[in-house]
């Protein structure tokens, strides 16, 4: 059991070494900018596209599924279209306009790697993100706050998430995607429906135990189940981070 474990975390840190290099190859070739914070953490971090739910802006289950067994995806393209996404959600609160255009390139690229590969789960949830963010921005600029179910990038958004789901329903993270995109729909009751979908995927997921412990606690006013799965997250990050510090200390 120890060797397998052993081997586990070497295959691991071989695969985080290597999401590592195609990051900043894509990034050089995408020739886009992004903070030092952002870079540095990258930098320093191989755990970097682990689970976390600290506020880090790129989602590592995206990246770690690139070595999905898919045999035509554009993988450059799909690469490429992260990063967009990424850089918009950096800058769209200083900078809405760039914010916007970098969505709008996130949905060419996702959908370039859609062309080369109709059934990948991975460019049918990211092109639904992105969708979603853009929309959030378009609304922003107008001076709103909610998007409308009828809009064509929430119709859009909402068709290519749930062929995702179609395609693979067990997975945990297109069902966290889907509830996103519920959520910023006002449809409360039917995200909590797909939070607990992830949740039994992946009970341990932290990024999904802290959102839907938001959404238990200010939009559901279940305080007491709300806190309950903060409770779990919050074992869960101290449990990660002891173990990287037992890890550092070797």
């Amino acid at each position: 059991n120890e060797k397998k474990m052993g081997l586990k975390w070497y295959i691991l840190s071989l695969k985080c070494h290597a999401l590592h290099f195609i990051f900043k190859r894509v990034v050089e070739m995408s020739r886009l900018s992004f903070s030092q914070e952002l870079m540095k953490a990258i930098e320093m971090s191989s755990n970097y596209f682990e689970q976390s739910s600290n506020g880090r802006p790129i989602d590592e289950t995206d990246l770690l599924a690139l070595n999905e067994r898919i045999k035509h995806m554009n993988i450059v393209s799909l690469a490429q279209g992260y990063l967009h996404m990424v850089k918009g959600r950096e800058v769209r609160v200083e900078n809405p306009n760039l914010a916007q255009r970098s969505f709008r390139a996130a949905i060419q690229k996702f959908e370039e790697a859609l062309d080369s590969n109709t059934m990948g789960k991975i460019a049918l949830r990211n092109l639904g993100s992105a969708l979603l963010y853009l929309e959030k921005e378009i609304v922003r600029s107008k001076g709103g706050s909610l998007v409308s179910l009828t809009s064509p990038n929430i119709v859009r958004a909402d068709q290519y998430i749930r062929r995702a789901i179609e395609i693979d329903p067990d997975d945990p993270h297109t069902c966290r995607m889907y509830a996103r995109l519920l959520i910023a729909c006002q449809l409360p009751r039917r995200a909590e429906h797909w939070y607990l979908r992830a949740l039994e995927l992946n009970p341990n997921n932290p990024r999904t135990l802290y959102e839907f412990s938001d959404l238990l606690r200010y939009t559901l006013k279940q305080q007491q189940h709300g806190f309950a799965f903060q409770n779990r997250f919050s074992e869960i990050q101290k449990s990660q981070t002891e173990k990287g510090e037992k890890e550092e200390r070797g």
